[in-house]
């Protein structure tokens, strides 16, 4: 079957998304164990961006984890279960 000649990612984006949905990607409450969420009323979650991979790395890379890892461990002090989820960069540059 010949590719098509445009991008349709209506044909896609369903689909993954559901599938998305259905492992629990960036829910807290799916991606522990039961065991580990019994108590827990709130949920946080961020997700982490790499750094730009397309320059030179500087104080402001590591400044941004430091806040995120901040939030995250004040989240978890408050009670919340906390979910610090590893992503892309705004370029799309997975690692």
């Amino acid at each position: 079957m010949p590719l098509p000649q445009n991008y349709n990612a209506k044909d896609f984006e369903d689909k993954i998304y559901q599938q998305w949905m259905d492992a629990g990607v960036g829910n807290p409450e799916k991606q522990f164990e039961a065991k580990d969420t019994v108590g827990y009323t709130k949920t946080h979650s961020i997700l982490m961006p790499p750094p730009n991979l397309s320059g030179n790395m500087h104080a402001g890379h590591s400044f941004q984890h430091f806040l995120m890892d901040t939030l995250s461990r004040l989240a978890r002090q408050r009670g919340e279960l906390d979910l610090w989820y590893p992503g892309v960069d705004h370029a799309g540059i997975q690692l």
